[in-house]
This record gives C-alpha cells, sequence and structure tokens, in this order.
C-alpha cells in the first residue's frame, strides 16, 4: 500500500464509507447473507481511482465523491474477500465482482 492508500484509507471519510456501507448491506455479506467476519470491498479498486483520476497527496481530498463513493463498495465476509483477490488481484473490476458473483450462484 502506497503511503497515499493509507491516508486515504485510514481518514475519517473511509471509516465513514465503510460504516455505511455495512449499514446499508445491513451488516451481511451480498453474496452469501453471513454477518460474521464482514469486510468492506471496492468494486473498483481505490489504486485504481488513484492512477484514472490522477490523484496525489496534495489533491486527494477533492476527490472524495469519487473515493468514498457508497455506491464502489459491498460487503463481503473475510473469506469471500480473500477468494475475490486471490482470483482476480489486488487491481479489481465492477466486472470481475459481477463474474464472481455469478459464479458463486452456480
Amino acid at each position: 500500500m502506497t503511503s497515499l492508500q493509507a491516508i486515504i484509507r485510514n481518514s475519517a471519510q473511509a471509516k465513514n464509507c465503510r460504516q455505511e456501507c455495512f449499514e446499508r448491506d445491513n451488516w451481511e455479506s451480498v453474496l452469501s447473507g453471513s454477518n460474521g467476519n464482514i469486510e468492506h470491498h471496492h468494486l473498483t479498486a481505490v489504486s485504481a481511482l488513484i492512477k484514472q483520476n490522477k490523484i496525489n497527496k496534495d489533491n486527494w481530498v477533492s476527490f472524495k465523491d469519487i473515493l468514498f463513493d457508497l455506491g464502489n463498495t459491498v460487503t463481503l465476509t473475510k473469506k469471500e474477500h480473500n477468494k475475490f483477490h486471490s482470483l482476480y488481484g489486488k487491481i479489481s473490476t465492477p466486472e470481475q465482482f459481477k463474474e464472481f458473483r455469478q459464479q458463486r450462484r452456480l
């Protein structure tokens, strides 16, 4: 994780976004409905958002609406989250999540 990502991840805005994501998803995984050991997942990776928008330490606060977009987040269990990233890597996309979700329903 870059120091910029650490700054973003540890910000009050990120903590609020995680909380709102969990509340929206009723504190359970959107895949399994499990409410144990949940985590917050970005459909488009934060590192990709940083690169696409040329975000840096000096301007990241100007991109709060992009970085902390609740529509870019879902709740997963830690096991599901780890499995997703083991299959697709750290730079994730919404299309990969859609594929992952469809495969889990089979």
